[in-house]
This record gives structure tokens, C-alpha cells and sequence, in this order.
């Protein structure tokens, strides 16, 4: 044998050697139990609560404890446990060189029962863990689902503008607006002359005044007319605002009431309507604040109201048609008499035909006397 082959074999012979006595010999376990080093896992919390039917993260950190680094690997310990009892699990990264992070994810099934469990993670491979790292988990009991009735939230009262005019009013000279309502039928309303619009401390002698009819949603007549049928809004302006800052004034600062016609029957009558917001053409919130008082001139057929001083709205109510009285003709029948009827139903003779009866009774007998002397 050559010199070349005999310093081959011995080599080899070497080398074997070592690595046998570095790695345990024949038999020693394919994972390195003894692994290079030691890792720890730690967690961002140590206790998690959640109801059935819900998910939960935590987070979590792989740091090498001592020895040197090497690949780890790491599992939940008790995971097919968990499974059983409705609990599943799963790690984001299981495998790498520490140090490395992850996500533990929870999940409760709809199945699962309250009460306390124990999630352990541990580590595997050449950087096992010293000890695992335990999650506490707490199932809650699941919320009471009986129903509860909710009230809906009532619907919001809103006014959609219909039609408007405009004017200039001069305070010295007044005006007249007219316009028309979702009818057909006008409304006017005559500002006199010597009439102010007054806001706080200031009174204008010009300003635009505005009337203006609305259409209704969500409005109802008010509880002491609650058989009242809502027919529509109206309102006065002063500067595009309907609000009860402006009062209409004569020049002393004395509330001066405007006068306002409506060709409407006596069955109709108003609500003042405060506390709602202009905007635009759209009028919403507020709720009636007190009845209107009109006068009827059948003459003329007019509603006339000599309130109003203040922009504010109102709104038009009808009352329900009066019951009709039932004429004396159509009156019950008179109950049937109770006496007895007579077994005859001829009348009673009267004392003329009685007394004129004897008469001729007399007369014969008179007669039949005197025939029977001659006779004689």
C-alpha cells in the first residue's frame, strides 16, 4: 500500500473521530437535544379574555437565553387540547436563528365554555427553551342575547318651501305681499305703514320682507286638536330668516301687529310653530307653541288675523266636519200604545143623533095613537 493511500486513511480516521465525539456517537437523537444554546420566548401580555366567537392577537419575542445561536423552532404544547375545548391557535413564524418575533393568534368558537385556559409555547431544536411560556386565557361568559326594543327615533318635522314673494319694505310707507299656497289659494299679508323690523337694540326702516307657503312632512296636529287635519305651513321673512329675534315695532318701539287675509271657511284655523332652522328652501325641527286666533267675515269670505309680530311659522289646521242634527221628520217613530183596544171598531154616537133618534120614536107613537081613536 502506498504511502498517499496510508496518510488518506488516517486522515479520514481523524476526522471521524472528532465528529463522533462532538456529536454524542451512534445513536445520539437527530435534533441535538443538547442542543447549542438555551432560548427564551416572551410575550407582550400574559393574559388574554375574549367571548366565544371572537379572535385576539398577541405578540411575541424568540431571544436566545445563553450558548450560541442557532435554529429554533417553536409550538404551542398544548394546542390539539385547546382544539378540542373550541380554542385554536396559530404562529405566525415558527422557525429562525433567535432573535425573532410573531403573532400568536386566538380564536374562540361560538362553542366554547367560560372559564380559564392555559396556552404554553415553547421552543425546539438547537436553542430549546429552558421553560415554556404560558398565556393565560379567559373565556367570558357569552353576552345576553335576549332583545330589547329599541324606540325608533322620531322623525325630524320638515317644511319644503312651495312659493314666496319678496318686497322691499320702506317702514314709513309699509307694503302688501301676496302669494299663493299649495291650494291654490292666496294668502296675503299687509305690513302698515309706520312698521319697524327690530333686532335687539336696532330698528330698521328698510328691510326685505318675505311670505312665504310650505309643504309638510312628518308634522301632526297638536294633541288639543289632535282630529285636526294639517293643510300647510306658512311664514314671514324679514332679511331671509324666520326667527323670533326680529319684532315688527312703530317707531317708538311699540309692537305693531301686521294683518293677514285667507280665503279659507271657519273651520280652519293656525299654530305658531317655533324652534325649527331655515335653510334655504328647507325648514326643519320645531313643534307647535300656541294657537292663532282668526276672525270669519262671511261677507267676504275672509279668515283675518291681527296677531302675528314676529318672521316666525305657523301652520294651517282644518277642523273635522260638525255631525249632522236629524230633522224632526226623520225622528223615531212614537212607541206603539200600550191600552187595549175596543172590541168595536165603531165610533160612540154622539148626543144629537141620540136626542133626534127619540124624536121620531115620540112621533110614531103619537100617530099610531091617534089612528087607533078614529078607529074607534
Amino acid at each position: 500500500m502506498s504511502r498517499n493511500i496510508i496518510f488518506a486513511l488516517a486522515l479520514f480516521s481523524i476526522l471521524g473521530s472528532l465528529a463522533f465525539a462532538q456529536y454524542g456517537g451512534y445513536g445520539a437523537s437527530t435534533t441535538a437535544a443538547t442542543g447549542i444554546g438555551t432560548s427564551t420566548i416572551l410575550l407582550n401580555q400574559s393574559t388574554l379574555s375574549m367571548r366565544p366567537g371572537q379572535s385576539a392577537l398577541v405578540s411575541y419575542t424568540v431571544k436566545l437565553a445563553s450558548g450560541n445561536t442557532w435554529g429554533t423552532t417553536i409550538s404551542v404544547a398544548n394546542a390539539s387540547a385547546l382544539s378540542l375545548q373550541g380554542i385554536g391557535t396559530s404562529l405566525s413564524n415558527t422557525y429562525a436563528d433567535p432573535t425573532y418575533t410573531g403573532t400568536l393568534t386566538v380564536t374562540a368558537s361560538a362553542a366554547a365554555k367560560a372559564g380559564n385556559y392555559s396556552i404554553s409555547m415553547q421552543a425546539t431544536g438547537d436553542d430549546p427553551s429552558s421553560a415554556p411560556a404560558l398565556l393565560t386565557l379567559s373565556i367570558l361568559a357569552q353576552k345576553n342575547t335576549s332583545t330589547t326594543t329599541i324606540k325608533a327615533a322620531p322623525a325630524v318635522p320638515a317644511f319644503a318651501m312651495y312659493s314666496i314673494n319678496t318686497i322691499v319694505v320702506n317702514a314709513t310707507k309699509g307694503g302688501t305681499s301676496t302669494v299663493n299656497a299649495p291650494d291654490g289659494v292666496s294668502i296675503t299679508a299687509v305690513i302698515p305703514a309706520g312698521t319697524y323690523a327690530k333686532s335687539g337694540n336696532s330698528i330698521l326702516a328698510s328691510y326685505n320682507f318675505s311670505l312665504s307657503t310650505f309643504t309638510t312632512a312628518n308634522v301632526t296636529a297638536p294633541p288639543s286638536n289632535s282630529t285636526y287635519a294639517v293643510a300647510y305651513g306658512f311664514a314671514f321673512e324679514v332679511n331671509k330668516r324666520i326667527t323670533t329675534n326680529y319684532t315688527f315695532v312703530n317707531s317708538s318701539g311699540v309692537n305693531r301687529p301686521l294683518t293677514t287675509y285667507a280665503a279659507y271657511p271657519p273651520t280652519w284655523t293656525s299654530w305658531a310653530w317655533l324652534g325649527g332652522t331655515l335653510n334655504g328652501t328647507s325648514y326643519k325641527g320645531g313643534s307647535y307653541a300656541v294657537q292663532n286666533k282668526w276672525t270669519y267675515n262671511s261677507t267676504t269670505g275672509l279668515l283675518t288675523n291681527v296677531q302675528f309680530i314676529k318672521p316666525v311659522m305657523w301652520v294651517f289646521l282644518i277642523a273635522p266636519p260638525s255631525p249632522t242634527t236629524t230633522s224632526a221628520s226623520t225622528s223615531v217613530a212614537p212607541s206603539p200604545t200600550t191600552t187595549a183596544p175596543t172590541q168595536s171598531s165603531a165610533p160612540a154616537p154622539s148626543n144629537t143623533l141620540l136626542y133626534a133618534g127619540v124624536a121620531v120614536i115620540i112621533i110614531i107613537i103619537v100617530i099610531a095613537a091617534l089612528f087607533l081613536r078614529r078607529k074607534r
